[in-house]
């Protein structure tokens, strides 16, 4: 079986060829780049939240680490 492959129509399968695999790059690209978003939102959601930061080092008071609004046990 001959087949009619010219110049002409080798050059248009290599840019069919070309064409496709350059569509394939990107489809992957897309979805690694939509993996990644997805795999970035689940950890922020997952991760605990920045809660208020509490006071540390020597008080007056007997409360412990816990200082309160105003620390008059230097007074007593």
């Amino acid at each position: 079986m001959k087949t009619d492959l010219n110049h002409a129509r080798i050059a248009m399968i290599i840019e069919q060829a070309g064409n496709e695999r350059g569509f394939a790059v990107g489809r992957f690209i897309a979805t690694a780049i939509h993996k990644l978003l997805d795999r970035l939102e689940k950890n922020t959601e997952d991760a605990p939240q920045a809660g208020p930061v509490k006071p540390t080092g020597y008080h007056l008071n007997s409360e412990g680490n816990r200082a309160s609004g105003f620390d008059t046990s230097a007074f007593v």
